[in-house]
């Protein structure tokens, strides 16, 4: 074996080499001395120019050191890159050397492994928040169950402060230790250990945190309950759903309540023989929350159970959550099938149901349907009869119209005319609808309308119907006077539509438009017209 000593300067002017290829010096020298020393020197060497008071040399100095402790680290020498990771955190305190320490803390937790706890707890009890980040996720990433077995023990008797971390630490951490001990901080009687549960809890994947969590439902604190919620919204694992829903027979009607959001917001369609007998809860809370969810994971199958709390509940609020699923589930349903249901339900409902039902009719159309909408029209009550209205204005089948037009002209009350008008005009604008039909309905409507703004709506409509005829009864509203400008505005829009195929009435209705309006837009529109079509062959 060579004596070192007279190598000593040498080893110390290459360590500027980079490291890679200072390894593979000290590899190739290995084969022929002892080159521990050399490490030694080099680590000493650079440990002192971390401190150095030139920026330049203390960056390359630690870079070389981290950059080599790693290196050693893969190679096998622990106690080396020990040496260089404890020098680079001693020398390293001021606060713009944090990254360093980031480094180094990050280097002492995976060469310890389980017996670095103490150093990373130091660290994480540190005022720097940087460098307690970084040593969280350091004790989170260094694997191997006897690692989290330690920090296990260590949360038995850990200050107030560290105790929750601990917790996020295993909840990032798993595993079977880990999951016992987030379990057991579930019930821990210190509102941040709870939390720090909560949100390690998700990550678990068992169906074993659903009973803690659901306890959690009912907490004082409403911050905890949320969090518990999202947490049983999120938690996965085979079985969680149905654990879910065995607590719903068990729980008060708040945390029942939760616990339907909860499954709703998993989509547990599964669950959906378990929601259902919440419509017959006794706290409309619960009834509510049922229908939310009925209307995402329902379907035809329990139409009949939300007809019968529509027609039997005297809560406003629950009736409006029955039927905003029974209109999602008629959409799923078969038309014909869900329409009977409906009509079973009629028999006996009071107003506000009867109303609810047109309007479910309309969602699910049907011939049987529509026979009943236009009964509707002549119910005693006035709530009952505008539904009808407003169903027949959106009903998809040209005989819709039927009875409409006796409403808008001798409806019982100002406001059914004025929905029958409209819906007249809703009608006219149905997609598909032949221009002849529709000139027709708009004319129906303009003549019933008692109201300028119910004959602008015409109007408006009628401007998009590219024929002679909509043309023509544009131009009978514009020369009555009324609504003129508007009138105008139809005939111009109109006429734009057709002036390729019918010049000479649109050149005619061009000189009309310009011998009757004041507005500057539209005159300019209708001269712009008129001069393309150019002066009428004689």
């Amino acid at each position: 074996m060579v004596h070192v000593g007279r190598w000593a300067k040498m080893g110390l002017r290459i360590l500027a080499l980079p490291v890679s290829v200072l390894l593979l010096l000290f590899a190739l020298l290995d084969l022929f001395i002892d080159v521990a020393p050399y490490y030694s020197h080099a680590v000493e060497h650079n440990l002192e120019l971390v401190e150095s008071e030139d920026p330049a040399v203390r960056i390359r100095a630690t870079e070389t050191l981290l950059d080599l402790a790693e290196r050693l680290r893969e190679r096998g020498d622990s106690a080396m890159a020990l040496e260089i990771y404890r020098g680079l955190w001693d020398r390293s305190a001021d606060a713009d050397r944090r990254h360093v320490r980031c480094g180094a803390i990050r280097g002492l937790a995976h060469v310890l492994g389980p017996a670095a706890v103490d150093d990373l707890a130091s660290a994480i009890a540190g005022d720097d928040g940087q460098v307690r980040a970084c040593a969280i996720a350091a004790a989170a990433e260094v694997p191997g169950e006897d690692v989290t077995r330690v920090w296990v023990r260590r949360l038995d008797g850990a200050d107030a402060a560290l105790e929750p971390v601990i917790v996020l630490i295993l909840g990032r951490r798993g595993g079977p230790a880990a999951a016992e001990a987030i379990l057991g901080a579930l019930g821990s009687d210190r509102p941040a250990v709870r939390r720090a549960a909560i949100a390690a809890a998700v990550g678990l994947g068992s169906p074993k945190a659903v009973g803690p969590l659901v306890a959690l439902l009912a907490s004082e604190d409403e911050a905890e309950r949320s969090a518990a919620e999202e947490a049983l919204a999120r938690l996965g694992g085979p079985g969680t759903n149905a654990a879910l829903a065995e607590h719903l027979a068990s729980s008060g009607p708040a945390v029942r309540e939760r616990l339907v959001e909860a499954l709703l917001a998993r989509a547990a369609t599964g669950q959906v023989p378990a929601i259902a007998p919440c419509l017959d809860d006794a706290s409309a809370d619960v009834q509510r929350a049922a229908c939310r969810a009925l209307a995402v994971l329902g379907g035809e199958g329990q139409a009949a159970a939300l007809l019968g709390l529509l027609v039997r509940t005297g809560d406003a609020g629950v009736r409006e959550g029955a039927e905003a699923a029974l209109a999602a589930i008629a959409h799923r349903s078969d038309a014909s099938g869900f329409t009977r249901q409906v009509l079973g339900a009629m028999p006996g409902a009071g107003a506000d149901a009867r109303a609810a039902l047109v309007r479910l009719l309309a969602e699910a159309p049907t011939p049987a349907g529509l026979e009943a909408v236009r009964s509707a029209l002549e119910d005693t009550d006035a709530r009952v009869r505008e539904s009808a209205i407003r169903a027949l204005g959106t009903w998809p089948a040209e005989s819709a119209t039927d009875g409409l037009l006796g409403v808008a002209r001798s409806g019982e009350t100002e406001k059914e005319r004025i929905l029958a008008v409209r819906a007249l005009v809703q009608q006219a604008g149905r997609p598909g609808r032949a221009a002849a039909d529709a000139v027709a309905l708009y004319r129906q409507a303009l003549n019933a309308a008692e109201r300028p703004q119910e004959k602008r709506l015409a109007l408006a409509g009628l401007a998009g119907v590219p024929a002679p005829a909509a043309l023509a009864l544009a131009m009978d509203v514009m020369t009555a006077g009324s609504l003129r400008e508007e009138a105008a505005a139809a005939v111009i829009a109109v006429a734009e539509g057709i002036a390729a195929d019918h010049p000479a009435e649109v050149r005619q209705a061009m000189e009309a438009v310009l011998g009757v309006v004041k507005s500057d837009r539209l005159r300019e529109r209708a001269e712009r017209l008129r001069q393309r079509l150019g002066r009428p062959r004689s």
